[in-house]
């Protein structure tokens, strides 16, 4: 047999991400699973979550009604999606916290407690309609997620946050 170009093992390992998830997914091993399972697929392999949001624009690209869908359907769907590239995304969500709290937006390489509750206020006033139950977290709040997070520090760095978010 001939070997693999580069172009095709890169098409191969995502597929290959996809059926393994799908096996783990398909516990019944009917061959299929559920549209909520497709929606983990996704967003846990990192595809981009624009047009996954809710389970009607999901049933409309598929163009059925079905709750569940088969291994081809789901790697003809995914293969029309782009990956994000986790770490690019977790160092902008990062920069985007730091300095979330100052008025200037500084930059100080750590995310502190008055970060976390600037971007939980900034959070519930850009989406009221979809946090209505939630209120932005207090200081108190923000200071025991943190200090739980990096066991027992004040703040948050870009290696804890990537601790914290792992890629894989």
């Amino acid at each position: 047999t001939m070997a693999n170009s580069p172009q095709q093992q890169q098409q191969q390992q995502p597929d290959q991400d996809v059926v393994e998830s799908f096996n783990v997914l398909d516990e019944q091993g009917q061959g299929s699973i559920t549209l909520e399972d497709l929606q983990t697929i996704y967003l846990g392999l990192g595809f981009l979550p624009t047009r996954f949001a809710t389970l009607a624009n999901l049933r409309r690209e598929l163009g059925h009604e079905n709750t569940r869908i088969t291994l081809k359907e789901t790697l003809d769907l995914l293969n029309k999606h782009h990956r994000t590239d986790r770490n690019k995304d977790l160092e902008a969500t990062f920069a985007l916290w730091d300095g979330a709290s100052s008025a200037d937006k500084k930059k100080k390489g750590y995310i502190d407690v008055h970060d976390v509750v600037a971007m939980s206020e900034s959070v519930c006033d850009e989406n009221p309609e979809s946090v209505a139950a939630a209120s932005p977290l207090t200081e108190q709040q923000a200071t025991r997620l943190i200090q739980y997070s990096t066991m027992g520090v004040d703040r948050v760095d870009l290696e804890d946050f990537e601790r914290i978010f792992p890629s894989a």
